[in-house]
């Protein structure tokens, strides 16, 4: 084991607080947060498919592709969703959230997802979907544990000003407590440039038009 030296502290409390290695490891913990994409998947399931089956089925998915990770591979999360026009026309869907190191994991989550351990549990769920759509964000400021708490989702796009003038004006609620930041990346996605995720309804400035989606978590890695 390593030695515990000055008056033994705990090591991660030494690298936390004491000087520049404490500034070090906040800013390599900051670097890595803001590399985090996410991968993120609207679907609902076909008519004539049972929808607690269908839940069920989903979150089978999940835990296995946790279980049995890829490189890159964070953590996923899964939400019901209602009000975004982008997934049957507003009617509750599912919001499927992948988060992922950085670029490279895509590679590795899309062929994971379809193979191994996880090819049947995909397959199964895959099977009792009507149809589905996809974007991917990367986190601007905010973490994982905010995204488990988030229970309403705020998307939308920048006004007409600079984007340094939008996220200065933004400042004061996507660094609240809770929050968590994302914006969309190469304009791949169905849905808007940016989404917040928040323990409460934000309001958002009088020059931001948004689109606000209730979410419910059903399951969180």
């Amino acid at each position: 084991m390593l030695a515990c030296n000055r008056g033994c502290r705990p090591i991660a409390d030494i690298l936390l607080n004491d000087g520049w290695h404490g500034q070090a490891y906040s800013d390599a913990r900051a670097s890595r947060l803001n590399t985090m994409l996410a991968y993120v998947f609207w679907h609902l399931p076909a008519p004539t498919a049972k929808l607690t089956d269908y839940e069920r089925l989903l979150i089978e998915f999940h835990k296995t592709l946790a279980a049995h990770a890829p490189a890159g591979f964070r953590s996923s999360q899964a939400f019901r969703i209602s009000n975004a026009p982008w997934i049957a026309a507003g009617a509750p869907a599912f919001e499927d959230w992948y988060l992922l190191d950085n670029s490279a994991a895509l590679d590795a989550i899309n062929d994971a997802a379809i193979s191994g351990p996880r090819k049947a549990p995909h397959d199964l769920v895959a099977s009792l979907a009507a149809s589905g759509a996809a974007g991917l964000y990367r986190l601007k400021s905010g973490d994982l544990e905010a995204m488990r708490h988030a229970r309403h989702a705020t998307w939308f796009s920048k006004p007409a000003i600079t984007y340094d003038a939008f996220y200065n004006q933004l400042r004061p609620i996507t660094n609240a407590a809770g929050a968590a930041f994302w914006m969309r990346q190469m304009v791949l996605s169905a849905a808007p440039e940016f989404c917040l995720r928040t323990p409460e309804k934000p309001q958002l400035p009088p020059n931001v038009t948004a689109l606000h989606c209730p979410i419910e978590g059903i399951y969180a890695s």
